[in-house]
């Protein structure tokens, strides 16, 4: 079964992140290859945390034969070039929302619909990454665990109203 088309995700900004993606493998001296670009198109389009074998499950629709090392192998590529990241906390990925900004991660993961946030508040990744290398922790992602505002009945507002 293929990955879940979410509604909210336009063609056009799925088309444009390809082409970004693409842009960025060649400035690095690398390639957004076919199954390279399958992959992180899946991502995109699932627009949630997805399983490699979820993942694998969709390429076979295309590719009966592909491997699950390929497809492994595919994503590790994707988070090492920076254009998805891979989700510690629940064994899955997602494709990162700036992947022209290098930068170290805070992912917000909601516990009840797997909502995935990425904040990239320079600050609060700092303030973080301050707290954590004074235990003597280097942090190179950060995965934060909670609910998100659909799950709470919280909307944004209510929520920094209450700080």
């Amino acid at each position: 079964m293929p990955p879940k088309k979410i509604a909210r995700i336009p063609e056009h900004f799925i088309t444009e992140r390809l082409a970004c993606a693409a842009r960025q493998c060649e400035e690095r001296g690398a390639q957004l290859t076919e199954l390279r670009r399958e992959v992180l198109e899946l991502l995109l389009r699932h627009g949630s945390p997805a399983k490699a074998y979820d993942l694998l499950e969709a390429m076979r629709a295309e590719h009966p034969r592909v491997a699950p090392t390929t497809v492994y192998r595919t994503l590790d590529f994707l988070v090492e070039a920076g254009l998805a990241h891979r989700i510690d906390a629940l064994n899955a990925f997602v494709a990162c929302n700036d992947a022209t900004h290098r930068h170290h991660t805070v992912l917000t993961i909601c516990a009840r619909c797997h909502r995935t946030e990425e904040i990239r508040d320079e600050k609060i990744h700092r303030s973080l990454r301050h707290g954590l290398q004074a235990t003597g922790f280097l942090a190179d992602s950060i995965e934060i665990k909670g609910l998100c505002p659909a799950c709470t009945g919280i909307s944004n507002e209510d929520a920094q109203s209450a700080i």
